[in-house]
């Protein structure tokens, strides 16, 4: 029996739009009848995360809340968070409702465990994800070895996501001032890296960095909504 899947969105709105597209790209579908019934609330009320939990900003917790109960109104029957940050509140979260939500941070780990074994992971995140542990835990759980951007680094790393990504400024400069990041963390030993950060999404799109090699944490959980509601991936 397939489900209705309800996206909470609006962390930002690029990154749910790119989870929305990959889901429709993905899905086995010959006409629009066999694709997926899927409920959006592109809900940009939502407190940022990272300031939540380092500067003692608004909690989002309430607006996510609020989302997956209008989602529940409306008939959702699986739920997904495309936001890595957000996942630092998952289990409160969880606890609020019935409905099952797939969790980004174990669908994007797991992923790295099949796709890569035990090889070297480099962490791209916001210093929200990365001050909290999310992916240091859950890679350390599966024995993955991993590094993390230093303290300037990270800087850049925010940069690019606010105000290039989020702030709609120009994309190739953005990914100019990110690519020396990469690349230092590829030489102290990453063998590949995690987009632990929806909205660093788009450079798994972007032909200048194909000389890396990404799980996209989009992709992962697109991918892993498609077959919980019950539908197939396209091959």
């Amino acid at each position: 029996m397939n489900k209705k899947l309800g996206i909470v969105g609006g962390m930002g709105s690029w990154a749910t739009a790119y989870v929305f597209s990959e889901i429709i790209n993905l899905t086995k579908a010959s006409c629009d009848n066999e694709h997926i019934h899927i409920l959006v609330d592109n809900n940009t009320d939502i407190p940022d995360r990272t300031a939540s939990i380092y500067e003692n900003g608004a909690s989002p917790i309430p607006e996510i809340i609020a989302s997956i109960k209008f989602m529940e109104m409306w008939g959702a029957e699986i739920i997904i968070i495309p936001c890595n940050t957000s996942h630092y509140y998952y289990k409160t979260i969880e606890s609020s409702t019935d409905i099952k939500i797939l969790n980004i941070i174990d669908i994007t780990t797991n992923s790295c465990k099949i796709k890569h074994n035990n090889k070297c992971c480099g962490i791209l995140a916001t210093i929200g994800t990365l001050g909290a542990g999310l992916y240091q835990s859950a890679l350390k759980r599966l024995d993955i070895p991993f590094i993390i951007p230093d303290q300037i680094q990270s800087k850049v790393i925010m940069d690019f996501i606010y105000n290039y990504v989020k702030g709609n400024k120009d994309l190739r400069k953005g990914i100019n001032n990110l690519l020396p990041v990469i690349d230092k963390m590829k030489r102290l030993g990453a063998d590949y890296f995690v987009l632990a950060c929806t909205e660093l999404s788009i450079l798994s799109k972007h032909n200048i960095c194909t000389p890396y090699e990404f799980v996209d944490s989009s992709l992962e959980l697109a991918k892993a909504a498609i077959t919980e509601v019950g539908y197939d991936i396209k091959l």
